[in-house]
């Protein structure tokens, strides 16, 4: 497991003996319907803004709308 941050922790890691993470810090357990979070879309990371969360094979889901990103029709 890579250390993802100067202390040598992953992002939402308790620190000093906590039970819970800090809240403070985005992790995808902290998504609620309505926040907007950067995702990856064809290579790169657009602002999304989550519509959707549904829980699948105890994975989340998110269905979300891309800010500035709208299909064009083909044909």
């Amino acid at each position: 497991m890579a250390n993802d941050t100067p202390n040598g922790t992953r992002p939402g890691t308790p620190l000093n003996g906590a039970t819970t993470p800090n809240p403070a810090i985005p992790t995808i357990h902290n998504l609620r319907v309505g926040c907007k979070a950067f995702a990856h879309k064809d290579g790169e990371l657009r602002q999304a803004e989550i519509l959707s969360i549904q829980i699948k094979q105890g994975e989340p889901h998110f269905y979300v709308h891309y800010k500035e990103y709208n299909k064009v029709p083909t044909g």
